[in-house]
């Protein structure tokens, strides 16, 4: 496993910022951070689970992303097509993962 980013919940405009409207989400680009953090601000009406909205996450890269739910105390979003990356959301011993596996 390789660590991508770590989701960090914001309320207030970030620097960089682009805005998906399908998950009413605005997010930064990890890579232009130090420390590959993504900020994400969440409009009202986010289909997002809400633990995904005000918690914390971190990314991984992982070869098997049903593999790694299957280990989950809470799954907490579907798999998501990022267009080649795949990305789900599950809680793991009380913390939030965006497990993160790439496909040709």
């Amino acid at each position: 496993m390789e660590i991508l980013h770590v989701g960090v919940i914001t309320n207030v405009p970030v620097d960089g910022e682009a805005y998906n409207d399908g998950l009413k989400v605005h997010l930064t680009d990890p890579e232009n951070h130090p420390f590959k953090y993504e900020f994400l601000r969440f409009e009202d009406g986010s289909p997002l689970h809400k633990r995904i909205q005000t918690e914390p996450h971190i990314a991984i890269k992982v070869d098997s992303i049903e593999e790694e739910v299957s280990k989950a105390t809470e799954i907490l979003s579907e798999e998501m097509d990022c267009g080649g990356m795949f990305i789900r959301f599950a809680d793991i011993d009380g913390f939030i993962f965006e497990f993160t596996e790439f496909r040709n």
